[in-house]
């Protein structure tokens, strides 16, 4: 029987501090709107975020490291 359901918890719970787990206090109520969309709003939101997260990654491999003073 698996542990998080004997638990009654979610596997996220049993493996991350609760600080780790979720998006952050300022997100949260944009997340939990998110499950009122449509499958295809959903994709759409998906699409955008992930597009967000590759510039940002984009932008800090190409940045020039600054040197400790």
């Amino acid at each position: 029987m698996n542990l998080a359901k004997v638990l009654n918890v979610s596997a996220d719970e049993l493996l991350f501090d609760a600080a780790e787990s979720g998006p952050s206090d300022d997100l949260r109520l944009q997340f939990e709107a998110l499950s009122q969309f449509t499958a295809d709003e959903k994709m759409v939101v998906k699409a955008v975020i992930e597009g967000l997260i590759l510039k940002h990654d984009a932008q800090r491999f190409t940045r020039p490291q600054e040197l400790p003073a």
